[in-house]
C-alpha cells in the first residue's frame, strides 16, 4: 500500500478496525455480546471493590446474583450498595450497563426467534426427524388445500401434514408445515420433509416426468412407505408403479361422465365413494374378503390323499405334512391380466396351499395347483444383504445348502435367458377371518426355480422377498410340489 507523504498509516488499519466492531455490534455478534458482559462484569466488580463494597464483591456468586437481579428490574430483596461511593458505581455505571446489555442480550434471544419463526414460515426448516407424517410433494393452488382438507376428514392419522413445494406464492393451509425447494426430487429436501420416516406420501408434480423422478428419489430414502402419485398419462402410471413400487392415480374424468350419462346418479356415488369426508370410501368399496375356492376357505380343513403324500420322492427337501391341515389364514394375490393366486396358511406353520387363477369371486377358475413346504427362512441385517438377496435371484442357477451338500436348482422364469432377469413384484393382502379381521398387506418380491428329481419330477423352488407393512423384512425359501384336485379333499 502507497501513502502520501506526511500520512499516518495506522489512521486507514483503526478505521477498518473500528468500522468492523461497529458492524459486529450493529449484528449483535454473540462473541462480542459475550465479551462485552464478561468485560463489564470484571470492570463492576473491580469499582465496587474499590469502593468498599465487600459484602457484594466477597463472593462471585453474590456478585452474579446481584447483577442479574440489577439487569432484569426485578427489584433488590437483600443485596444492595451500602456505601456511597457503591451508590454512586450504581447510579452512574452499574444500572445503565445492566440495562443495555440486558436489553441487548433479550433483543438477540428475540431475533434468534423471529429469524426461527420466519425460516419454518418461509419453509426452510427442517422436519428431518419428525415420525409418522403424511408428506404432500407439489402444489397447486386449486388442488392441494382440497387434498389436506380430505386428508383430515378422512381421520387416518394425518395429524402431522408436511407441504414440499417449489412454488413461490403458496397459500398454506392451517395446521400444515412447508418445505420449500428448488426441486421435488432433490434428497436433502426430502430428507428435510421427513421422507425418511413418513407414514405417507403423496405426489403431484407439475408434469409426469417430475412425479416419476420424484417417486424415484423417494424410494432411495423410504423404500417400505406407501406412495400415491397422480399421473397424466396411464402408460407412465403403469410403468411407474412397477419400477417404483407406488400406487398410481391416473384421472377418470371421461370414464365418470359417460357413466353419468349412462346410469343417472352414479356421479353421486362415485363423488361420495372418493372423497373422505363421507362414511364409505373407495377403499372399503373394493376391499377383498376371503372367498371359498374349491370349497376351500378360513376355518376349514384340507385333507390330503395318503398315496399322493406316500408318492413324494425321497430325495425331496419337503417335509411330508399331517394328512389333514386346518387353514388359519387367507391370503390373496392380483397379479394383473386377469391371473390371481389365492394363498391358504394352515395351522402348521412349515406350509402353505397356493392356487392360481381366477379372483374367485365372478372367475372361479383354477390353473394351477401348489403345496409348498417352508425349508427356511432368513431376516437380512440391513440394506447391503438385502440388494446382496436380490442380486442372487436374478441369477439363472441357485444352491441351497443341506448339511454340507450344495443342491442345484435352475431359474424356471426365464428358463430360456442365460442373463439375470428382474424378479417378480406384487403385493399380497392377507386376513385372518372371512370378515376380514386380522388384514395386513406384503410387498413380496420372488423368483422361480427348479430342479429335476430322478424320477422325472420337478422341485420347485420359490425365493420369496417379504416386506410387510410396519414389520420385519424376511427371506422364505419355500420348496414345492404342483397338486391335483383329487389329490385331497375339503
Amino acid at each position: 500500500m502507497r501513502f502520501n507523504r506526511g500520512q499516518n498509516p495506522s489512521v486507514p488499519i483503526l478505521q477498518l478496525l473500528i468500522s468492523r466492531v461497529y458492524q459486529h455490534v450493529l449484528e449483535l455478534k454473540l462473541w462480542l455480546l459475550t465479551t462485552l458482559i464478561c468485560a463489564y462484569l470484571i470492570i463492576s466488580w473491580a469499582l465496587f471493590l474499590l469502593a468498599g463494597e465487600t459484602g457484594l464483591t466477597g463472593n462471585p456468586l453474590t456478585f452474579i446474583y446481584f447483577a442479574a437481579t440489577t439487569a432484569s428490574t426485578v427489584g433488590y430483596g437483600d443485596l444492595s450498595p451500602e456505601t456511597e461511593a457503591g451508590r454512586m458505581v450504581a447510579a452512574f455505571w452499574f444500572f445503565p450497563g445492566a440495562l443495555l446489555i440486558f436489553s441487548a442480550v433479550l433483543g438477540r434471544l428475540t431475533g434468534v426467534l423471529v429469524e426461527g419463526v420466519r425460516r419454518m414460515a418461509d419453509g426452510n426448516g427442517n422436519f428431518e426427524r419428525v415420525q409418522g407424517a403424511t408428506v404432500i410433494v407439489g402444489y397447486h393452488r386449486d388442488k392441494t388445500p382440497l387434498m389436506v382438507e380430505n386428508l383430515i376428514a378422512g381421520q387416518d392419522g394425518d395429524e402431522k401434514i408436511i407441504l414440499l413445494a417449489t412454488s413461490k406464492n403458496i397459500e398454506i393451509p392451517e395446521g400444515v408445515r412447508l418445505i420449500r425447494a428448488e426441486r421435488l426430487d432433490a434428497l436433502q429436501s426430502l430428507k428435510r420433509a421427513a421422507i425418511a420416516g413418513a407414514q405417507k406420501v403423496l405426489v403431484y408434480a407439475g408434469t409426469d416426468a417430475e412425479t416419476f423422478n420424484t417417486c424415484l428419489a423417494i424410494r432411495e430414502l423410504n423404500s417400505e412407505v406407501h406412495i400415491a402419485a397422480y399421473f397424466e398419462d396411464r402408460d407412465t402410471a403403469r410403468r411407474s408403479g412397477k419400477l417404483a413400487n407406488i400406487e398410481p392415480v391416473v384421472s377418470n374424468a371421461c370414464e365418470s361422465l359417460v357413466r353419468a350419462a349412462q346410469d343417472p346418479g352414479s356421479g353421486q356415488i362415485l363423488m361420495a365413494l372418493s372423497t373422505a369426508g363421507f362414511g364409505a370410501t373407495i377403499y372399503s368399496a373394493i376391499d377383498w374378503l376371503p372367498s371359498e375356492i374349491l370349497g376351500l376357505t378360513i376355518g376349514r380343513g384340507i385333507t390330503f390323499d395318503p398315496i399322493a403324500l406316500r408318492l413324494l420322492p425321497d430325495e425331496t427337501l419337503m417335509e411330508k405334512p399331517d394328512t389333514t391341515l386346518m387353514i388359519a389364514a387367507q391370503g390373496h394375490c392380483d397379479l394383473g391380466e386377469q391371473s390371481h393366486m389365492h394363498r391358504f396358511y394352515p395351522d402348521d406353520d412349515r406350509f402353505l396351499i397356493q392356487f392360481q387363477g381366477g379372483d374367485g369371486n365372478a372367475d372361479n377358475r383354477v390353473d394351477e395347483i401348489m403345496l409348498w413346504y417352508f425349508y427356511d427362512v432368513q431376516y437380512p441385517s440391513g440394506e447391503a444383504e438385502w440388494s446382496k438377496c436380490k442380486n442372487s435371484i436374478r441369477q439363472k442357477n441357485y444352491s441351497l445348502s443341506r448339511g454340507g451338500e450344495n443342491i442345484g436348482f435352475e431359474r424356471a422364469w426365464f428358463d430360456t435367458s442365460t442373463s439375470p432377469e428382474d424378479p417378480m413384484t406384487y403385493w399380497e393382502e392377507i386376513c385372518d377371518d372371512r370378515s376380514g379381521g386380522g388384514r395386513r398387506r406384503i410387498f413380496q418380491t420372488a423368483m422361480l426355480f427348479a430342479r429335476q428329481l430322478k424320477d422325472g419330477r420337478d422341485e420347485m423352488l420359490l425365493i420369496n422377498m417379504e416386506e410387510p407393512e410396519n414389520a420385519e423384512r424376511s427371506v422364505a425359501f419355500m420348496i414345492g410340489f404342483p397338486l391335483e384336485q383329487h389329490n385331497f379333499s375339503v
